[in-house]
């Protein structure tokens, strides 16, 4: 999506509430804005494959390598935490 008052281009993370607002990934960080701000820039289908993993774009490193290894093996004081921002 186009963001008109940033000038920047985002990724939209969670769907819209019940207010009209969006999470969208703006330069790393998620933001919420109105869905009235915003402008189609790239469809989904055209910029995600089908059966793409969308943790690579919404997920840290950190956190996709912690997984990887939790699901190889149980290690003591592993955790990954979500930050809501």
């Amino acid at each position: 999506v186009y963001i008109s008052t940033m000038q920047r281009t985002g990724v939209v993370c969670e769907e819209e509430d019940e207010k009209g607002d969006l999470v969208v990934l703006v330069l790393g960080k998620k933001v919420r804005i109105n869905q009235k701000r915003l402008t189609l820039h790239i469809d989904r289908a055209e910029l995600y494959p089908e059966n793409y993993d969308l943790d690579i774009v919404l997920e840290s490193k950190e956190d996709r390598k912690k997984r990887k290894i939790m699901r190889k093996r149980h290690v003591e004081g592993l955790v990954i935490e979500h930050h809501d921002e």
